[in-house]
């Protein structure tokens, strides 16, 4: 198992994605993925799109995502990287094949590429297949900040769930209504450097804070639909409460992360 990971600086954010034959549909383009709803997709009215980004110039990049999907078991996905060529079949950097098995509406059909190695690239193009509309929120991509010692035993792991249920208390009927579930995971990283303390997280810290989101890897080896089910994508942070640093001992800190799933 890979030690756990952190993609905070999302490169595609506020970049105009280009589409391959398969046109978005109007009123559903990809300017939503710029939203910071994952709910608010971009939908291609096909078996197949193709998404492709232009960092503008190289830039190192070892985790890409595509959060809030329709993808099923059955559908397909493809990344691939280049620093010269735009449309992304030659030259290329990085190759993923075609991956069949990558998510799981369980998982909020979210689809994680991670690399062992960075790739320094400009252009990054993804190639997905499945029934269709075929339903996009988000593709966050980046390099991913890797603690140097992976999270403590102890994990805490299961479901929120945002239904009610009220009784009528003169006849002791109860009314459920559904609401949305999502995943939570409490767990404490009790072994940071200073380096990372000061610099990493205070930087995460100021980037993401409460209000905005990261993608948590629990095991950036792992097979693609592990790494669907393992990861999240959402707040690490509870608004207006101190989430900080203990120092444990003679440069090493302890911070504990409380990740929510953002639908």
């Amino acid at each position: 198992m890979a030690k756990a990971a952190f993609l905070y600086t999302n490169l595609a954010a506020g970049l105009a994605a280009a589409a391959g034959s398969s046109a978005p549909v109007s009123g559903l383009g990809w300017d939503r993925l710029n939203e910071s709803q994952p709910r608010h997709r971009a939908r291609v009215d096909n078996t197949s799109a193709t998404l492709i980004f232009d960092l503008g110039s190289a830039q190192a990049v070892d985790c890409a995502a595509l959060i809030s999907t329709s993808l099923l078991l059955a559908s397909t996905v493809r990344a691939r990287a280049s620093a010269v060529d735009p449309s992304c079949v030659s030259s290329l950097l990085h190759d993923s094949g075609v991956q069949a098995a990558v998510t799981d509406a369980k998982y909020n059909g979210n689809v994680i590429q991670c690399l062992s190695a960075a790739v320094t690239t400009r252009y990054w193009r993804w190639d997905v297949t499945g029934a269709a509309p075929i339903d996009i929120g988000l593709a966050p991509l980046g390099l991913l900040f890797r603690p140097g010692r992976n999270f403590s035993f102890g994990v805490q792991e299961g479901m929120i769930d945002f239904g009610t249920r009220d009784t009528n208390p003169d006849t002791g009927a109860s009314f459920g209504v559904a609401g949305p579930i999502v995943r939570c995971r409490l767990l404490n990283f009790a072994a940071m450097s200073k380096s990372e303390a000061r610099a990493q997280i205070e930087d995460l810290d100021r980037v993401i804070g409460a209000a905005r989101d990261c993608l948590f890897v629990e095991d950036p080896d792992a097979a693609w639909l592990v790494r669907a089910q393992a990861s999240i994508w959402g707040s690490y942070r509870s608004p207006g409460q101190a989430e900080l640093a203990t120092r444990a001992a003679y440069n090493v800190f302890a911070r504990p992360f409380r990740l929510v799933e953002r639908i």
